[in-house]
This record gives C-alpha cells, structure tokens and sequence, in this order.
C-alpha cells in the first residue's frame, strides 16, 4: 500500500471516532458535555476541510516540482 491509501484510511478512522464520539456525547447529560459536543462538532467539521487543504496543498507542490524539474532539465541542455 502506498503512503497517500495508508494516510486516507487513517484520516477516515479518525473522522469515522470523531462523528461516532459525537454521537455518544450528544446522549450523555452532564455540565460539561454542551461545550464538549460543540467542540466535536467543530472537530467534525474541520478534519475533512483540513485534509482537503493538504491535499490540495500537495498536488500545488507536486505540479510546482515537476515544472521547476522540466525548467531545470531545458536549462541544463541549452548550455
């Protein structure tokens, strides 16, 4: 398996604890559990966003790379 199917099945792990600790905290009545679930909910909210900024992020910086390495390889030969 390569790095990128290990990283998706981690992150899907981890957003799949996330909604179902959610659901668990909705149930339980406690001083403390409204502040806990609106954190979840932010948390819930946020994971996938973030892993679509990452991902973006990566594919932006391969296609710079692979630009700057044909920039480098014309340069090279022109000499």
């Amino acid at each position: 398996m390569n790095a990128r199917r290990i990283l998706a099945i981690i992150g899907i792990c981890a957003w799949a604890a996330l909604i179902i600790t959610t659901v668990i905290v909705a149930f339980i009545v406690d001083e403390n559990t409204h502040a806990l679930f609106n954190g979840l909910i932010a948390a819930d909210i946020i994971l996938p966003v973030l892993i679509w900024v990452l991902l973006m992020l990566g594919r932006w910086m391969r296609k710079r790379r692979e630009q700057y390495s044909e920039f480098s390889n014309d340069h090279d030969e022109k000499k």
